[in-house]
């Protein structure tokens, strides 16, 4: 029984997207274990967006194990395309690495965008050197996260050229 290259990635995007649900479990758990004992230390906002980072990344991994398939028609387009070689499963591969770097990336870009709006919505007498160093850190991995993860969602076709520059297209 042969399976089609479509069906290899929707089963892949599920498997991320179920360790997606674990990890967004597991942060949900970790979070909001702690937001008893820090109710009134905290910004109204930032416990919000505490509460919300943990949801959107269960979000994104129920999504992945049950709405990849618009996505897996869009990525192979053939539904009985077929892997016939280890370049085919290497591609194969690429997208769904991509699409862990971008689920990677969610939680952090949500981090971001939240100290964003603290350090707006504060006082310009606060000392919001924390957020900007938080920022400052995360911003340009988170991006190059989502690049990254983009692009070998679309096929990385860099790397697959790279891997197999032995072998003739």
């Amino acid at each position: 029984m042969e399976i089609s290259s479509r069906v290899l990635l929707r089963i892949g995007l599920q498997i991320v997207g179920v360790i997606t649900i674990i990890t967004g479990s597991c942060q949900s758990i970790a979070t909001w274990g702690n937001l008893p004992s820090s109710r009134g230390m905290l910004p109204m906002g930032i416990m919000a967006v505490s509460i919300l980072i943990p949801l959107f990344t269960l979000a994104a991994g129920i999504f992945l194990v049950i709405g990849t398939k618009s996505l897996t028609e869009k990525l192979y387009p053939d539904e009985e395309e077929k892997l016939d070689s280890s370049q085919d499963i290497f591609s194969l591969s690429m997208k769904i690495t991509g699409m862990v770097l971008l689920v990677k990336a969610l939680p952090d870009a949500a981090q971001i965008l939240s100290s964003l709006i603290y350090i707006k919505a504060s006082s310009p007498v606060m000392n919001n050197s924390v957020q900007f160093q938080f920022i400052y850190t995360e911003l340009v991995s988170t991006l190059l996260y989502f690049v990254f993860g983009w692009y070998l969602l679309r096929g990385g076709q860099l790397f697959v050229r790279l891997a197999f520059h032995h072998t003739r297209d």
